[in-house]
């Protein structure tokens, strides 16, 4: 009777045991840490695809010139997967800052999940100067979906690295 006894306390607490493993989902419990995601892209890239387009260039006779810059570009992650493409939309003018739209479209991956990410915001291109711009995410879709936050973006030509801190808006 004993022998019965034990095998039934032991089967509860294996199937007990095995139910509470699947209740975790990997984050400490009332954490308010932002997701990171580490990506970064490269202008070179053979599948990257970049245009310029000047609105009158610049010199004394114009009173005002600016330039609009198109990127898209393969999204790569901390471990050199592919995750997604970088859209990225920039206006400028002689007398305003860089104002841009990054669009992540992002796909499953080790890192990722499918969705978009949209920052917009002032880009820093300072010739001369580190390029580091800290720039507001106003929103998503997908496993994205009304996310906040912000992003870094660190360089603007060559390798850039792009890190996303996003929150639950």
């Amino acid at each position: 009777m004993n022998g019965k006894v034990v095998v039934g306390v032991l089967s509860g607490a294996l199937l007990l045991s095995g139910l509470l493993v699947g209740v975790s989902n990997g984050e400490p419990a009332g954490t308010d840490e932002p997701t990171v995601l580490e990506l970064y892209w490269r202008t070179g890239h053979e599948d990257s695809q970049i245009e310029i387009f000047f609105i009158e260039h610049c010199d004394e006779s114009v009173p005002v010139c600016g330039q609009i810059t198109l990127k898209d570009m393969p999204l790569f992650d901390q471990d050199g997967n592919e995750v997604g493409r970088q859209h990225i939309s920039c206006t400028a003018s002689d007398t305003t800052a860089w104002v841009c739209s990054l669009i992540s479209q992002l796909k499953d991956g080790p890192y990722t999940n499918k969705g978009t990410v949209v920052a917009t915001g002032v880009s820093k291109h300072r010739p001369g100067k580190p390029n580091i711009s800290t720039i507001p995410v106003t929103g998503g879709t997908g496993a994205y979906n009304n996310v906040g936050g912000h992003v870094i973006q660190e360089g603007v030509d060559g390798t850039v690295k792009y890190t996303l801190f996003l929150e639950a808006a």
